[in-house]
């Protein structure tokens, strides 16, 4: 079962005086207001294909409007919670990703409306199909003061490709044969077989640069946790209270004056409960989030103060199987329940019309620009989301083991979950088939 968050809403202020059993994996309506200013201007912006099986009842931007002046200090909720590391090698969920791509500049990186622009490289090259040469600025520098060199490129790159180091990014480098320095400023990486996605996936943390002596003498075990950290990013690690806050400082000496921080300083809380998410937003204890649940939609779009705005999402909802030996281990049982799910009713009662419908766990809105008729012909030819409680019924009844009970695992407080996660159930119900709720 996969639904698409449709948007990144987002809530904004300014304070006065200051210019899994079978586990729910949700990642739903996201915040949409970047900390750095000067991204771009706004635009609307729905999925690459022109629009999605059923159109959000929201209007998406691609970015909020650029700042107009400087703030001193803003409080940013990371509603999913406090992050586990801020090693870009690991940080692979919404909170560590937000917090480490703050703290370390990556390869090459994307603007709001996903074009591919340099960052750490200032250009590349592929002279044949199995290599790919990267020229490395020479103007960024570490918040020690020490220069982004071609060596720490290599370095950063080349600890994804090791086993050992528990990267997530690993599969990016599938097809690496070689990364090298080739220049003083130039780094080559050679491929065993053409990979045309390498690239683009280098604007993500798995592209992540951090300095090398740094790494060295922490540690790299130790590396993102706590303050072991050395980025040379917008944003300094300033504290990092656990179970309160992360603190950033604005790095006054950040080498592309375009994305010159507008804020002095930023304090990340971890607050993951719908209500006091709500709650906060509106009293003005909260400036902001990525990620607002968005069963909060309908009281932060009343609010007197503030501004909700939605954006193209890569975020998905689905449920994934963590007990194989249970009823979901069986796929026809999986095909039965998930024939039953009203996506739509998900769509629009769990995410209040921030959502859409969604054939594939991939979203229309990661589909690569230069392929969109491909990926949009191949896509329309799958079966449509329709319910169909009878077949489904049939199934479940040919099937043994069927009404065994299940549980599904939800996050403790988050009330989207609940909901979804109840509609699931009685989905499953309609058609023979049993699921405990057991919030976590």
């Amino acid at each position: 079962m996969s639904v698409q968050c449709t948007g990144r809403s987002d809530i904004l202020r300014t304070r006065r005086g200051q210019t899994r059993p079978l586990l729910l994996a949700a990642a739903a309506v996201a915040l949409a207001a970047a900390l750095l200013a000067g991204c771009g201007g706004t635009s609307t912006s729905p999925s690459p294909s022109g629009g999605t099986e059923t159109s959000p009842a929201v209007t998406l931007q691609s970015t909020t409007p650029p700042g107009a002046g400087t703030l001193d200090a803003m409080t940013w909720d990371l509603t999913l919670g406090e992050p586990t590391t801020l090693d870009p090698l690991k940080a692979g969920d919404y909170g560590p990703c937000f917090v480490s791509s703050q703290l370390h500049d990556t390869l090459v990186r994307y603007s709001p409306d996903w074009k591919l622009g340099p960052g750490i490289a200032e250009s590349w090259t592929n002279p044949d199909p199995l290599t790919l040469v990267y020229t490395i600025r020479q103007d960024a520098t570490f918040w020690d003061g020490n220069p982004v060199t071609a060596d720490d490129v290599v370095y950063s790159l080349k600890r994804n490709m090791d086993p050992k180091s528990g990267s997530i990014w690993i599969a990016f480098f599938s097809n690496v044969k070689s990364i090298i320095k080739t220049g003083p400023w130039e780094v080559t990486v050679a491929f065993s077989k053409p990979d045309e996605l390498f690239n683009k996936e280098m604007g993500t943390s798995g592209g992540g640069i951090v300095e090398k002596a740094y790494v060295e003498k922490v540690g790299a075990a130790k590396y993102g946790a706590g303050m072991n950290v050395m980025g040379s990013g917008p944003y300094k690690l300033e504290s990092w209270t656990s179970g309160s806050d992360i603190v950033l400082q604005a790095n006054t000496a950040y080498w592309d004056p375009a994305l010159t921080p507008k804020v002095a300083t930023v304090t990340l809380k971890f607050i993951t409960d719908t209500s006091t998410i709500t709650s906060a937003l509106l009293s003005g204890e909260l400036d902001g989030a990525y990620e607002v649940p968005p069963t909060s939609i309908p009281a932060l779009k009343s609010a007197s103060t503030g501004k909700l705005y939605f954006g193209p999402s890569l975020s998905v909802s689905e449920i994934a199987i963590s007990n194989p030996k249970g009823p979901m281990g069986d796929p026809q049982l999986r095909q039965a329940l998930s024939m039953s799910i009203d996506r739509q009713a998900i769509a629009d009662k769990v995410f209040n019309g921030a959502a859409v419908p969604n054939k594939t766990v991939t979203p229309q809105t990661a589909w690569d620009p230069e392929a969109i008729d491909l990926y949009k012909q191949a896509y329309d030819a799958l079966p449509g989301l329709t319910p169909d409680v009878a077949a489904a019924k049939q199934i479940v009844a040919a099937q043994p083991g069927a009404t065994k009970p299940m549980v599904m695992a939800v996050l403790a407080g988050d009330q989207r979950e609940l909901e979804l996660a109840s509609i699931v159930q009685q989905a499953a119900k309609d058609i023979g088939m049993t699921i405990t709720l057991k919030q976590l």
